[in-house]
């Protein structure tokens, strides 16, 4: 049995088996990389970091389900011949996040259990079912940065040969909620700084993807499925549609709103210097009824001792005329008070109106947020609309060509 010597620093011998070091040699595998790596596994050398902490745990969920690989290489493409739906398949993969999507039956689980089936030294359960039904043979390559694995598929007889890693996720977020599935990707991509390679039945994560590989169906099945979905997606952009008209309107009408609150805080203003005028002529006024009903108080005196007709004559017009002009200086003081009293009353009103335009602008920059959420569901809608549309014309192409 061959041995691999390791470094003074390490001072261990390893032995290895002799198909095991032709393989790594074949693939141009670090032996020394994968002797420390060895001896830390078995002796636990090595703490594990935070960040492997952080995706253990996001994987744990998935793992238990049984849809997670991993692997210390990366992966630069795969090619299938007669595995499960595919005649031939060929895929590129790119570093980063990899997104395969496409409904039921297009073969996305394929994709991964194949890659797994190349890569692996042991044949897995899901192996036997993965040769297409009515072939006797088949094979999956995967495509490394710097060499290739292969792996050969015979009715009865299957078997495996074979590099810094990918993460292979099958369908990992059916049935959760979009928001959870871009939250859970988010965080898988920040804790997995190597290359991803996941599935999805639809399209909706590919914007966060580096690549995405679309895969299709053409059955009559699938036919009908894509009808329906039309519709659906017909009926949900028209609902979007009505949603944000009405959010339109109701974001004009506060925006008015707004618009009168500011003019009428101008009116305040103005409001407020013509209280401050009106204040002064009710003191000026007051001041002058004052001055001139001691005025006629002084004439009704001097009337009472007036000794001649001339000067009580003269006395009375005086009188007189005093009293009107009183009369008509407390006439303007109750009509500056009566002002004074409305000018008050309006600049209470538009005092209270200017404590809500606080109100109004939140409200309105929530209308505008619903606004702007509504308006990207539509163009996401209509991409989707769009697609399926594509998809609906490419089966029913593809049916009459098989005709």
């Amino acid at each position: 049995m061959p041995t691999y010597t390791m470094g003074e620093k390490t001072k261990a011998t390893l032995y290895l088996e002799e198909d095991l070091v032709g393989r790594a040699k074949e693939s141009d595998l670090n032996m020394s990389k994968i002797a420390n790596n060895a001896l830390k596994q078995q002796f636990g050398i090595g703490r594990e970091t935070s960040k492997q902490k952080n995706l253990r745990e996001l994987l744990k969920d998935v793992d238990e389900d049984g849809r997670l690989y991993s692997f210390g290489f990366k992966i630069a493409g795969l090619e299938l011949e007669n595995i499960r739906a595919f005649d031939e398949l060929s895929l590129d993969f790119q570093d980063g996040l990899n997104v395969i999507y496409g409904p039921n039956g297009t073969g996305k689980s394929s994709v991964i259990q194949g890659i797994a089936s190349a890569v692996t030294h042991n044949a897995t359960e899901a192996d036997d079912g993965l040769l297409k039904h009515d072939q006797d043979s088949g094979s999956a390559k995967v495509r490394l940065e710097k060499s290739v694995m292969f792996r050969q598929f015979d009715r009865g007889n299957q078997y495996d040969s074979g590099e810094n890693s990918v993460l292979l996720l099958d369908t990992p977020f059916a049935g959760y909620g979009d928001e959870y599935s871009r939250e859970m990707l988010d965080r898988l991509k920040k804790d997995f700084d190597s290359q991803i390679i996941l599935t999805t039945l639809d399209g909706e994560l590919t914007d966060m993807a580096d690549n995405s590989i679309r895969l299709r169906s053409f059955t009559e099945e699938r036919l009908v499925e894509v009808r329906d979905r039309i519709a659906d997606t017909e009926n949900e952009l028209s609902y979007h549609k009505e949603r944000l008209a009405d959010v339109t309107s109701e974001i004009d009408e506060l925006e008015e709103e707004i618009e009168n609150l500011q003019a009428s805080r101008h009116e305040l203003g103005s409001l407020e210097d013509e209280r401050e005028e009106v204040q002064q002529s009710i003191e000026k006024t007051r001041a002058s009824v004052d001055e001139t009903r001691e005025r006629l108080e002084s004439v009704e005196a001097s009337l009472e001792d007036a000794d001649s007709e001339r000067k009580i004559g003269m006395l009375e017009e005086r009188r007189d005329n005093l009293s009107e002009q009183l009369h008509r200086e407390s006439e303007q003081l109750e009509e500056y008070s009566r002002r004074l009293e409305d000018i008050e009353s309006d600049i209470s009103e538009l005092d209270d109106e200017s404590e809500n335009l606080q109100d109004l602008r939140d409200h309105l920059e929530e209308k505008l947020e619903k606004r702007r959420e509504l308006e990207e569901s539509i163009e996401m809608l209509k991409r989707k609309h769009a697609d399926l549309c594509e998809e609906h014309a490419e089966i029913k192409e593809a049916m009459e060509v098989s005709k």
